[in-house]
């Protein structure tokens, strides 16, 4: 979020646009997948941009690849996600010394003012002066009830309303007293303060959840909100500001126990009724869906469940979640902690609180990042967000159109490039140079292996500046930013448990449009068609595998002039990992690595750890082939583009479609789906092609078959089944080579298992010299990878050859 009159600049009251200072994205262009500073991270946000919605660009519930499904099933399923990441996915542990600020004067600050306001609510709880102004708008008897020692005999709250006033005035009162004992903001980084908010529906937020309570921070210490149109200065006047995901630190869940206590100061052990508290744990994890999403500076999260009078601050790192042990407020010991938490919070730097300081507003009212290379930053100026992080845990990937700032005395034009930042998983202290799966080297050595094939060009990215991301702090310690670094306070023996990921930011070129602004099904092909001509080149000279060929990962470039299609790319080398000659190239256990519902059926058979992962068929090209072919059927299905999945919404439902069935359930359930779709062409064409979304007619065109053509998905369907054909009915593979399922002796349905042709194989069969006791049809694929991966990509050439001349027939 920016000043108001930075607003008032981009919005007139008619609401036309006015010194717009970054572009719309509807219609246009994406990406990659396309001290004077203000340092408002926390609300770099989606509405610092473009109110355009991000369903539209990324398909915020559920990841980007939810289609035609009810919110109401949607939202089910999240809450199975944050049921299972609670019962998995959570470590306990103090988290103090994540916010203990670096610098050793500013922690013995810290320290002493810690000390004050635990003093000043001791004394608090048990008076109220008469001429203590400052403090007559707080509820003390609401505090008083919240702090009551065990022993009391009342009931503590009877309804979760009753909570609302009590977490206003403590935490009110605390984060006053911090402010009155800190001399003039001096080493105050950040004021923490309680929204007024309270049993709401975030309005930018996309469910109904209501949430109860809600902090938030500004970074001048003082109060200020950084909007000119309001007064926050003092006492709780920031309370009148509304909670937004945009704005939001953390948000606060509530719980009626009263029953709940720390059992053991020591250790922090919380005995309390686990039903609620699990309960308060999947809701903050809904919510931080959400922050994510509209904090595009957001590293990681914070959240706070109180049950009773326990409080718990909870961190969402990327892979799991680290709670606190209880915060007993009915204890004095416990209230001095959470005033100790809360000044650590007060003082420390920005990036221990999950904000990015490499992202700022800066003089001239522009967004600015930082790009590393080689450790050394390169400046550029966000334009557009143009994919922003859509889950809770996982690699938080974003995309930004950005403008380079070439430095200063260079020669250097500045540029269009796309700014992808994410969250890798790396080895712990794996130099970023070792790491097969870096893709800042894997795109260097694409790009020097390409630069002299014409037919490539602007078909993959290249790199302009790329690496691990640098976090500088206040005591001047240059570190990577990583998970290890977040943590860096905790015993050894805690941060082993937490996945390390790194924190990469990459900026490339050429800039293109996603694959969902197609305008016609042969755009489609051509764009997929360029794809796959890359990956196979990647593969056969480098032995790169991608990984992920997913509706997200493949783009197309138009001319900015005529806006006549150029052609298609393959982006996101995220997932990719480089086979080296001295690991052989079939040698790779598959994983879930990949896209959900584009994932092959080997992958998820092996990672389903059942029946179905018998074999361990290595991973080959043929997975990612196998995507590419359900990325078509994807399309075909929802619509190639926006305009087509809005009328297909109108006709059909994911959920009640085979093809739904790829998106949900476990590995094993979504193997055997696609094992039984992809079965025959029978079932190919009942069970998918049947449902292909077919548009009406374009009336403006002056011929009949002309107007079939241009908007048809014939094309489309008559490609997937050749596709499917190619992949697993191959005329060259022997029949043991043939079909979906694991284990041939189990297809006794489908084929005569005594004839002879199955095992009389002509020479002239690329799988004649395997074993014929292998009879794992993606087993023999797989070890003649290379020669279907031919055969496919000479498919693809040609449907695009077709494509473009249907085009220019237009």
């Amino acid at each position: 979020m920016v000043s108001s009159a930075l607003k008032r600049k981009r919005t007139k009251e008619d609401g036309s646009e006015d010194n717009l200072p970054f572009k719309s994205n509807k219609g246009r262009r994406t990406g990659t997948r396309t001290n004077s500073q203000r340092d408002p991270q926390s609300n770099f946000t989606s509405n610092s941009f473009t109110n355009t919605p991000y369903s539209k660009r990324s398909g915020h519930m559920q990841g980007h690849t939810a289609e035609c499904v009810p919110i109401d099933y949607l939202l089910k399923e999240r809450k199975a996600e944050a049921q299972i990441a609670v019962s998995e996915s959570i470590i306990t542990h103090k988290l103090l010394q994540v916010v203990k600020p670096r610098k050793r004067t500013v922690a013995n600050k810290a320290e002493n003012v810690s000390d004050i306001v635990a003093k000043s609510l001791e004394n608090y709880i048990k008076t109220l002066p008469a001429d203590d102004k400052a403090t007559t708008d707080l509820d003390l008897e609401c505090v008083r009830r919240f702090c009551a020692p065990h022993d009391k005999d009342l009931a503590r709250f009877s309804k979760e309303s009753e909570m609302y006033p009590a977490i206003d005035a403590l935490l009110g009162f605390i984060s006053e007293k911090i402010r009155d004992n800190t001399d003039d903001g001096g080493d105050l980084k950040n004021g923490i303060s309680v929204f007024a908010n309270k049993d709401f529906t975030v309005p930018d937020g996309d469910t109904s959840l209501r949430i109860d309570k809600a902090l938030r921070i500004d970074f001048d210490g003082l109060g200020e909100f950084n909007d000119e149109d309001v007064d926050t200065k003092g006492g709780n006047a920031d309370m009148s500001m509304t909670a937004t995901y945009a704005n939001i630190f953390a948000v606060i869940e509530a719980k009626i126990d009263n029953q709940a206590k720390v059992e053991d100061e020591t250790n922090a052990k919380v005995i309390t009724n686990d039903a609620e508290r699990v309960d308060a744990t999947m809701q903050l994890y809904l919510y931080t869906h959400n922050i994510y999403f509209r904090q595009h500076a957001r590293r990681f999260a914070w959240g706070f469940t109180v049950c009773g009078s326990v409080f718990q601050a909870c961190l969402f790192t990327h892979d799991i979640m680290v709670r606190s042990g209880g915060i007993d407020v009915a204890t004095g010991h416990g209230r001095k902690g959470l005033v100790e938490l809360f000044t650590n919070m007060s003082f420390c730097d920005k990036d221990q609180l999950g904000y990015d300081p490499t992202i700022i507003f800066n003089d001239a009212e522009q967004w600015e990042m930082q790009v590393f290379e080689n450790g050394e930053p390169r400046r550029c100026i966000i334009n557009e967000v143009l994919l922003a992080a859509d889950r809770a845990f996982g690699r938080h990937t974003r995309c930004f159109h950005c403008k380079t700032i070439p430095e200063s005395g260079s020669k250097e034009e500045p540029r269009d490039v796309l700014v992808k930042d994410a969250w890798a998983h790396q080895k712990r202290d794996l130099n970023e140079n070792e790491d097969a799966r870096n893709e800042a080297t894997l795109l260097r050595l694409i790009s020097d292996g390409f630069c002299n094939d014409t037919s490539l060009e602007n078909k993959y990215p290249k790199l302009w500046a790329g690496g691990i991301v640098q976090q500088t702090d206040s005591a001047s310690n240059v570190s990577d930013d990583s998970t290890n670094y977040i943590f860096a306070a905790l015993d050894q023996d805690v941060r082993e448990k937490i996945p390390n990921r790194v924190h990469k930011r990459l900026a490339m070129e050429p800039l293109g449009e996603p694959l969902r602004m197609a305008k016609v099904v042969d755009e489609t092909i051509i764009a997929v068609a360029d794809a796959m001509e890359v990956y196979m080149a990647a593969w056969k000279g480098h032995g790169i595998m991608h990984r992920d060929i997913s509706t997200s990962n493949i783009l197309i470039r138009r001319d900015s002039q005529t806006g006549k299609l150029l052609n298609g790319a393959l982006i996101d080398f995220d997932c990719a990992i480089m086979v080296t000659d001295d690991e052989p190239r079939t040698d790779q256990r598959p994983n879930m690595t990949g896209t959900f519902p584009f994932m092959s059926i080997n992958c998820l058979a092996a990672s389903s750890g059942t029946d179905l992962c018998n074999s361990c068929v290595p991973r080959t090209i043929l997975d990612d082939w196998e995507s590419a072919l359900y990325v078509l059927c994807w399309l075909g299905t929802f619509g190639i583009n926006y305009h087509d999945s809005a009328a297909a919404k109108h006709k059909i439902s994911e959920t009640n479609l085979p093809i739904g069935k790829w998106r949900t359930g476990s590995p094993e359930d979504v193997a055997r789906n696609k094992m039984s779709d992809l079965t025959s062409r029978k079932n190919l064409h009942t069970r998918i092609l049947r449902w292909f979304y077919e548009p009406p007619l374009l009336e403006s065109l002056p011929s009949e078959p002309l107007r079939a053509v241009s908007v048809s998905y014939t094309p489309l369907k008559q490609l997937v089944d050749t596709i499917r054909t190619t992949l697993f009915e191959n005329h060259n593979i022997s029949k043991l080579g043939h079909g979906t399922d694991l284990d041939f002796d189990s297809i006794g349905f489908f084929y005569d298992v005594s004839d002879n042709s199955y095992t009389d194989i002509p020479e002239t069969c690329w799988d004649a010299h395997l074993d014929p006791n292998d009879r794992n049809p993606f087993s023999r694929r797989a070890q003649v990878a290379d020669k279907i991966g031919n055969a496919l990509l000479d498919v693809m050439v040609k449907a695009r050859s077709e494509a473009r001349e249907r085009i220019e027939r237009r």
